[in-house]
Formats: C-alpha cells, structure tokens, sequence
C-alpha cells in the first residue's frame, strides 16, 4: 500500500531514475562521456533543444568547492525546488546556469538528472579542479 501511494505521488515529478528524454541527451566533461540518468521535465526538454544537432559547449568555472557552475546561452524553462544537492546532481540555478555537484549544497534549483557510475572521489577528482568544459549532445 505504501508503495503504490509512493508511486502514485512520484509520477510525473521528475524522480530519480526517470528515463532519458526522448532522443536522448550525453554529457560529457572535459572529453570524457558519462552516464546520466535524466529527469523527465520541461527544463531538460529545453536544455536537449538547446544542444540542439550541432551540440552545446560550455565553460564552467568551481564555486564554493562543491560544484562547477556553466552559463547557457540563454535562459530556459525553470521550476526551482529547495533542494539539497549531492555528489552527482546535476542542476539548474535561476534558469540560466548547468551545475555540476561534486559536494552538497542546499539552495533553489530545478533537477536536471545524476551523474551515474562515478563515486564521490571520482566526482572529485573531475570536477574539483580549476574548471572543466562541459558538452552537451544529442546523438543522432
């Protein structure tokens, strides 16, 4: 009973372990593809058409020593939630920045998707450093 009213609740919000959007969506950091599993919402809809056939580069610059922080190019589709984030979310700030958690962090943000497959030394050790370059694809 529990756990059909945990499923009724979670249906359609977004929850972790949400299938890829339709057409898929890759990441990768600094060259190095990685396994994300993505929410099912409007803004990552928005950051897939962003990518667009052509791709999307962005530079990110560390912040506060637990994420690394990307401008897009435009603004997109928000629905900012307090949130804690943790090693591996991925998120969006104010609608116009990608976030890449290699720490935790509580603030407003919309969840993109989870960076899967890597523990949080790993995280670390790929994002912690003085910046990475982020790119984002849509396979065709």
């Amino acid at each position: 009973m529990l756990l059909a009213l945990a499923m009724a609740l979670g249906a359609g919000c977004g929850s972790a372990g949400a299938e890829p959007p339709e057409g898929g969506l890759e990441l990768a950091v600094d060259g190095r593809q990685l396994e994300v599993i993505w929410e099912d919402n409007d803004s990552v809809e928005a950051l897939k058409a962003l990518a667009g056939s052509g791709g999307l580069e962005l530079t990110a610059e560390p912040y506060g020593g637990f994420e690394q922080v990307a401008a897009l190019p435009e603004r997109i589709v928000r629905g900012d939630r307090q949130t804690t984030a943790q090693p591996g979310d991925i998120m969006l700030y104010s609608g116009g920045s990608i976030v890449l958690f290699y720490g935790s962090n509580s603030w407003n943000y919309t969840r993109l998707g989870r960076i899967s497959g890597l523990d949080e030394a790993e995280l670390t050790e790929l994002l912690g450093g003085d910046g990475v370059n982020i790119t984002l694809s849509v396979p065709s």
